[in-house]
């Protein structure tokens, strides 16, 4: 009996021991699960430098990141080549500015120190600017010094009075038409622009072509305008109303508004126009000027245009004055104050009359490759006549050695009444035809 006993208590505790055996396994179980959840939801074990897995990654809603740095650098606005008359003044940085993504406008360094505004030539213009983190933009601009015609030199060229004669392509003038016009200004227009050029290069292209093609001589046929161009195209010579009517036809053909203009209230005539390439109306004159008053007049301002004027009152008498209440635009930098009510249609405000002791108009706007010459002293009187230079009637072009001549460009009688800038030029000419050569 106590064998069997003993047997049933060992039985027992082997039971006991299965039993023990298989709870320690599950908790086991459940540990290592617990432990895998666990990890798996609050992520790795710290690493040395105490930062979790989750942070290292990034991936930790808990975690925060440093911001970019700051590697782009800054964008010049505004840099464009100029061109500015032999011994005038240029302003380098109108119309210039940087922009930072970061911080916003920032300084424009220049340096101009390779200008020589003395000698003709081509001059580099560095721009740059530099951000607050150090990141640093330049870019070079070309100034362009050139040595200005005047409209005194080469007045004692011979002119032709045989208008069919030498005409181009043995074509006479009475059979010039707005096709051949046209054709001549499209194959110009080839050589001298690209489509890769914006209206404000096309139209400096245009300006320095007619300025440097075109050979001032004082008397062209002004009966139409399209003849007026023709000549000056084929032949190269003619008078303002040459240089305009090729302008005129370049600008137009190239797609770039413009509106005629013609001088009034003076002593002679003269043509140009008003441009717009997108930024406003500006004053586009390819004429030569006078001697001792050099203008390099490429979308200059109404207050430049009217500082001119003044400025050469003593050898041209309203140079850029026109009707300003019939203009159908109004061009930059014109004044708010309109003309007194009675005033002459074109004439200048009182405070701005020529030998009125007036100021021009301060400053001028942005954006023009210079501001005009300094203003000069009338010359003495002449002992014979008592008269200053462009004072009188010159009849002959001795007594003033500056003024023209009659029958050349700026010295014709102007005509008796107004001017309506609708009207075609060829309705308001001389029409005496009289051909440039």
């Amino acid at each position: 009996m106590s064998d069997m006993g003993n047997a049933g208590q060992d039985g027992g505790s082997g039971r006991k021991l299965k039993i023990w055996a298989a709870a320690a396994a599950c908790l086991a179980a459940v540990a290592l699960v617990c432990a895998a959840l666990f990890w798996k939801g609050i992520g790795a074990p710290p690493d040395e430098s105490g930062a979790s897995g989750s942070d290292v990654s990034g991936g930790g809603s808990s975690g925060s990141s440093a911001p970019a740095p700051d590697v782009t650098p800054p964008r010049l606005l505004g840099v464009r080549d100029l061109t500015v008359a032999l011994n005038g003044t240029v302003s380098y940085r109108d119309g210039v500015s940087a922009e930072d993504d970061v911080d916003g406008p920032v300084v424009v360094q220049i340096d101009a120190a390779a200008v020589d505004l003395t000698a003709p030539g081509e001059y580099p213009v560095i721009y740059s600017a530099r951000d607050a983190a150090g990141n640093r933009v330049e870019q070079t601009a070309i100034v362009t010094v050139v040595e200005t015609a005047t409209v005194d030199q080469g007045r004692d060229e011979p002119t032709e009075h045989d208008p069919s004669e030498g005409a181009g392509g043995g074509i006479s003038l009475d059979q010039v038409t707005q096709e051949e016009v046209d054709r001549l200004s499209d194959q110009i227009l080839g050589r001298i622009t690209n489509s890769g050029m914006s209206q404000w290069e096309q139209a400096k292209a245009i300006f320095n072509y007619v300025n440097g093609h075109v050979k001032y001589v004082g008397s062209s046929d002004k009966s139409s305008w399209l003849i007026g161009a023709y000549v000056g195209f084929t032949r190269g010579r003619g008078d303002c109303y040459n240089y305009f009517a090729c302008s005129k036809a370049l600008l137009t053909r190239a797609g770039i508004p413009n509106v005629d203009l013609q001088r009034v209230g003076g002593n002679s005539r003269h043509y140009w126009q008003l441009v717009n390439t997108g930024d406003g109306w500006y004053h586009f004159d390819t004429c030569p000027h006078p001697n001792g008053y050099p203008l390099y007049a490429f979308m200059i301002t109404e207050a430049q245009a009217r500082a001119y004027t003044e400025q050469a009152a003593g050898v041209r008498k309203n140079y850029y004055v026109y009707d300003y209440a019939a203009c159908p635009v109004q061009p930059e930098g014109m004044p708010e104050q309109p003309p007194a009510e009675g005033e002459e249609p074109g004439a200048l405000p009182p405070e701005e009359i020529p030998g009125e002791g007036g100021q021009p108009p301060a400053g001028g706007e942005p954006g023009v490759p210079q501001d005009p010459v300094p203003s000069q002293e009338p010359g003495p009187q002449d002992p014979v006549t008592g008269l200053r230079p462009g004072e009188g009637a010159v009849t002959d072009g001795e007594t003033d050695p500056t003024a023209p001549r009659p029958g050349q460009s700026g010295a014709e009688e102007n005509p008796a009444g107004g001017w309506n800038p609708t009207m075609p030029p060829e309705q308001s000419g001389e029409g005496d035809g009289q051909l440039a050569a």
